[in-house]
């Protein structure tokens, strides 16, 4: 699931500092949604089980604490590569005081972060220039698989493996693609608690 937005701990070391995308299905195209920013559409019928997109992100060790993941490595990235200004993330008419800040937003709305840690108690987190373009829906359409963080020693081990989007419905052409930003454990929570869920970590209401 995307991490909540949290203040940065003691700086963790980029384990990969690389995105790159493996695969995108021809069908998904990045589109205008007026008020939900962009996002992808299906240009035509996609099956149940296809495989959408495939991506190696830049993972880092974002440290022990599960509240509180340090996101300083992503930001670095955002700035350095130019994602800031292709990523979602900062909600329209936020004004920044500096780039930096922005990236913080954007890296706290955008970022994956592993929801089990490795042997070390490190939880792997991870930006991606395109599967990070995917809105969100309660119900959504397609679902993206990452293995956990508990099948490997430390975050520098988990940097090599990409993460497979599928769609798990079928899709009609000009449906929008969407998945689904909560924890799994959030996704059986009460209405109540998920809609405090996306509106603490994203800040919008579904």
């Amino acid at each position: 699931a995307r991490d909540s937005p949290a203040a940065p701990a003691a700086a963790a070391a980029t384990t990969s500092s690389t995105a790159e995308v493996l695969y995108i299905h021809p069908a998904l195209k990045l589109t205008d949604l007026g008020n939900r920013g962009q996002g992808y559409v299906a240009s035509k019928a996609i099956r149940r089980g296809e495989l959408l997109l495939e991506e190696r992100p830049m993972v880092w060790d974002s440290g022990k604490d599960p509240q509180r993941p340090n996101l300083s490595p992503g930001v670095d990235w955002l700035l350095r590569t130019g994602a800031l200004h292709e990523l979602p993330g900062a909600p329209p008419g936020m004004q920044f005081a500096t780039e930096r800040e922005r990236a913080e937003v954007v890296a706290s709305r955008c970022a994956f972060r592993n929801q089990s840690p490795c042997s070390d108690g490190s939880f792997p987190a991870m930006l991606f220039r395109a599967s990070s373009r995917f809105n969100h829906a309660c119900f959504p359409n397609a679902g993206a698989y990452a293995p956990g963080g508990n099948e490997f020693a430390n975050a520098a081990d988990y940097a090599a493996r990409p993460m497979c989007t599928f769609a798990v419905e079928d899709v009609s052409k000009g449906d929008e693609v969407c998945i689904c930003y909560l924890a799994d454990a959030d996704q059986l929570s009460p209405a109540a608690a998920r809609q405090t869920a996306l509106r603490e970590g994203w800040g919008f209401d579904c």
